[in-house]
């Protein structure tokens, strides 16, 4: 992890992003084995989270409640 000048993260997930993110946050995020964290070196401190496969499984719930939620939308607008 990389703090830079605007206390944003450097938090490297499948793509580089700048995530300003709590340390707390991050922390939950890899207690619950969402995000792994790697030391990439010692000094200066660079600490790399990356999404787990566990993560990533979520896929199979969110895409059918996306379609899902789509229809739902449809439905709504037909009835306007």
């Amino acid at each position: 992890m990389v703090l830079m000048s605007d206390c944003s993260l450097f938090f490297p997930i499948s793509q580089r992003a700048y995530v300003s993110k709590p340390l707390k946050e991050l922390k939950h995020l890899e207690e619950n084995l969402l995000i792994s964290r790697t030391i990439v070196s010692k000094y200066p401190v660079r600490i790399e989270y990356t999404i787990t496969d566990y993560c990533l499984s979520i896929d199979k719930v969110a895409k059918p409640m996306e379609e899902w939620g789509k229809g739902h939308k449809k439905k709504n607008s037909k009835q306007s």
